[in-house]
């Protein structure tokens, strides 16, 4: 696609000295930036070598948050510029402050302009810059470059048109007619489908019906001849015993049930995804993060191609169209409904685009799976009802018999040993030193108040004794340096 060059510079609000508006007349890495840092707006006008339709348009920034691009005609200066390009975002207010990314190229064809202006010609160009998230940065543009369609592109076009209306190309063998060419070309037309009551009635019509009738193709009888081992007689089988097999080996095919998913452990439900958080703050994010890192699933801090998901907060921001159409966009309720219900949600169901929303489910749902524990075997009392035996041959213990009294008579409890040597079981840290407890309070005397409980006042004795202090008990004219209470208390 041709390129329309810029002729000349035709004004500009201000320009840098190192930095002027003549730059974005060559083709060197030279920039236009605006004369002081901080300036509401920069503006500069171009004039272009011809009249022209701008189809696309390139630009170059430089630290600039916003450009806007308008268009007019030196013919008609006083009717102003019209808007070609609305105000796109270049940098974003965590970029402009930063000073990262200051010179991003963004490409803008036909169905990113505006349609009554991209469809007319023109020949000069008003760029207006705005920085308005930092004020101590020059910024303006670093290239500029307007495409656009000859009239050479699509001559067919121009000559098959009088005025509004289309002219059929002439043709000399659909045109010419002789004798027979008609008939000839019969069967090279297409019938056309009939529709509506015509349509009905061509089917119900007898030629149709015996035209698409299907024709059934007879069957040979299959006779099978046994002979008896008895009498010697024949016996003929026909088609009833042919349906009979049939239907026999209906009944023995086995249905096949559809697979259910197969669930995951919580760990591993959002395995193979890969997240980018964009537009929320701590410490909601850091919670967005945990909860999926716990399910299984990638987190990065910049979005790349190993990316899957974008967690975004509001849509048509810079980093949701730089995703859009390379990754799945949600909202933060994916990721809590996943971990709240412990499985995996299809993710259309919280697309932060409504186009993605409409769309039919492209994933199932993937359940917790849970391992189940078996069940303890239960174990009945029979209530010394039953008189049966056990694997072992010896009677249960409900049986009320005369040989289990004698066994139990017999068993004397004083003849099992209770004294049971355990100098070889003590643990290898038995013959350690107590630890050494520091003096914190040596020298301080201690008066614990009567409306603490038994249990909080044992342990405190334990620490003050621990730690060197000591106690009184009660306050008769004794020197005490601190009283522990619930409650202030006034002690003089």
């Amino acid at each position: 696609m041709p390129t329309v060059k810029i002729e000349r510079i035709v004004s500009c609000s201000s320009e840098d000295s190192n930095y002027p508006a003549a730059n974005l007349l060559s083709c060197d890495s030279k920039t236009w930036k605006c004369k002081n840092a901080g300036e509401k707006q920069a503006s500069v006008v171009l004039q272009l070598e011809r009249e022209a339709v701008i189809t696309s348009v390139d630009v170059g920034n430089e630290n600039s948050a916003f450009i806007e691009v308008l268009v007019g005609r030196s013919s008609t200066p006083d009717l102003g510029f019209e808007v070609l390009l609305v105000a796109s975002s270049f940098m974003s207010p965590m970029e402009a402050r930063s000073g990262s990314n200051p010179n991003r190229v963004r490409m803008f064809t036909s169905d990113k302009l505006s349609k009554p202006e991209a469809e007319q010609k023109w020949d000069r160009v008003k760029v207006v810059c705005t920085q308005p998230f930092n004020k101590h940065v020059q910024y303006g543009l670093a290239f500029i470059t307007f495409h656009s369609v000859t009239t050479e592109d699509k001559p067919a076009a121009l000559s098959n048109k009088l005025g509004r209306f289309l002219v059929k190309d002439d043709n000399d063998e659909l045109n010419s007619i002789s004798a027979g060419s008609l008939f000839a070309r019969r069967k090279d037309v297409e019938t056309q489908p009939l529709r509506g009551a015509a349509a009905i009635r061509e089917a119900s019509s007898p030629a149709s019906l015996a035209r698409h009738k299907p024709v059934q193709k007879a069957k040979p009888l299959k006779l099978k001849e046994e002979v008896s081992q008895k009498n010697g007689t024949q016996k003929a089988r026909g088609e009833n015993s042919e349906r009979h097999n049939s239907k026999a080996k209906k009944t023995e095919e086995p249905v096949v049930k559809k697979p259910r998913p197969l669930g995951k452990p919580f760990g591993r439900l959002l395995e193979g995804v890969t997240l980018v958080i964009s537009g929320y703050q701590n410490p909601h994010r850091a919670n967005l993060r945990t909860m999926a890192l716990e399910m299984g699933a990638r987190y990065k801090s910049d979005w790349d191609s190993s990316c899957t998901h974008l967690v975004c907060a509001f849509p048509n921001t810079p980093k949701f169209q730089q995703v859009w159409g390379k990754g799945h966009i949600v909202c933060k309720d994916w990721v809590e409904n996943c971990h709240s219900k412990r499985r995996r949600l299809p993710w259309r169901r919280f697309a932060l685009d409504k186009r993605d929303q409409n769309k039919p489910e492209s994933e199932d749902e993937i359940p917790e799976l849970v391992q189940d524990v078996p069940d303890p075997p239960c174990q009945q009392d029979t209530g010394g009802l039953s008189g049966d035996d056990d694997d072992d041959g010896r009677p249960q213990s409900g049986s009320d018999t005369e040989d289990e009294i004698e066994r139990v008579r017999a068993v004397n409890p004083y003849d099992e040993d209770t004294d049971v040597d355990s100098d070889g079981e003590l643990p290898a840290t038995a013959n350690l030193p107590l630890p050494q407890l520091h003096d914190f309070f040596d020298g301080k005397c201690f008066h614990l108040h009567e409306e603490l409980s038994a249990v909080v006042r044992s342990k405190l004795k334990r620490y003050i004794i621990a730690f060197r202090g000591s106690l009184v008990d009660q306050l008769n004219g004794e020197h005490v340096d601190f009283v522990i209470s619930n409650k202030k208390v006034c002690v003089k």
